[in-house]
């Protein structure tokens, strides 16, 4: 009995040689394909591995190594019960895993899981982008060539980088999911680190903003005109959409100066003050009788910026998401010469140094920072 790996003669559309295993005994022999190719530079002829010049050659090697051993326990089975060698069945008996659909595993895994419906939304919209690229795929099809091409795919259709690495994230835990399970039983992509480059956050010129509160006064669409007044007021106060949810009324406290909203953030639960200009006053339609939450949304609302860019599209020059406006309202502060104290308490930004700074920042400097027109 003797099992060795080889190199087929024939090349792939990638001009690498498939690697094979041949299992001879009395004679006879059978071949399996380990679904690994390599170029022949790359291979080593006397380990037969995988060499280092390969970028993936630990993954390679891994399932090589898998099929590999996979067919000496098969064989060694048959030997054992005197079973007589048969290509089809030593075939079927190394493949006894039935391939397992990407997209099957990953509704199964989502619908065991107790997650939001806005994070289902977000599952499913990465779902069909990966269908849209191949709409056929299995666990064992995803490897570090399959993240390096779905990258550039995701890449040449204009996605940012930290939405690739989103996506590319979501893929891998539904692989974790899938070892854990022993549905697969190697790990072909552990190799793969998408790099995201970090570009200065954008922010919106003033011209820009006005764009958006023309559309505001103007469209009588109601989602338009509902986005418009929330992006628009955390341009005026800084305040995240998350936290746009909680804030109440009661939030909102009067001094001589003006109005301040404090409250905490909803992830955070860093404390953050912030004066309201007349505008921002002017969204929430504030008088002192209001009470409970300011805005009334479903958590989902921001799917609904798509709407609003369709309406600035061609007049807004600067990519934008909802977050842009909490930027916005962070440059412009900068911009005015606010110290970077003062923006933390306005901004609610949390870190080791934070719990001091505010301490020491009086209600009304943060006024004397502010132009509340």
């Amino acid at each position: 009995m003797k099992i060795s790996l080889f190199l087929k003669n024939s090349l792939n559309k990638k001009a690498e040689q498939p690697v094979y295993i041949r299992i001879t005994h009395k004679g006879k022999s059978v071949y399996i394909s380990t679904q690994v190719s390599v170029k022949k530079n790359n291979w080593d002829k006397n380990k037969k591995k995988v060499l280092r010049s390969d970028i993936l050659h630990m993954s390679k090697n891994k399932r090589i190594s898998a099929y590999y051993n996979s067919a000496e326990n098969v064989f060694l089975e048959h030997i054992l019960k005197n079973k007589h060698i048969d290509i089809q069945s030593l075939k079927n008996k190394i493949n006894i895993t039935k391939a397992t659909g990407f997209f099957e595993f990953s509704k199964n895994m989502i619908d065991k899981k107790q997650i939001s419906e806005s994070r289902k939304k977000t599952v499913n919209y990465i779902i069909q982008s990966i269908k849209s690229y191949k709409s056929n795929i299995t666990l064992e099809d995803i490897n570090h060539s399959f993240f390096t091409d779905f990258s550039m795919h995701l890449k040449n259709k204009g996605l940012r980088d930290s939405s690739i690495k989103t996506y590319i994230d979501y893929i891998k835990s539904v692989l974790n999911e899938a070892l854990k399970q022993q549905v697969l039983s190697i790990n072909t992509w552990s190799d793969f680190k998408y790099n995201v480059t970090y570009n200065q956050k954008p922010a919106l010129t003033k011209e820009e903003v006005n764009i958006i509160k023309n559309i505001f006064f103007k469209t009588k669409n109601k989602t338009i005109k509902k986005i418009c007044k929330l992006f628009l007021f955390s341009v005026e106060t800084g305040v995240s959409l998350s936290d746009l949810h909680i804030i109440s009324y009661e939030d909102i406290k009067q001094y001589e100066k003006g109005f301040l909203l404090q409250s905490s953030r909803f992830k955070t639960k860093a404390e953050y003050r912030v004066p309201l200009s007349k505008f921002a006053l002017f969204l929430i339609d504030y008088s002192k009788k209001r009470q409970g939450k300011i805005f009334v949304f479903k958590k989902h609302i921001q799917y609904s910026m798509q709407k609003l860019k369709e309406e600035t599209k061609g007049k807004i020059k600067t990519p934008y998401t909802f977050h842009t406006a909490r930027h916005t309202f962070a440059t412009n502060l900068a911009g005015a010469g606010v110290s970077e104290k003062i923006i933390m308490a306005m901004m609610g930004h949390k870190d080791t140094k934070s719990n001091r700074v505010y301490a020491e920042i009086r209600d009304h400097a943060l006024f004397d920072h502010f132009t509340l027109e």
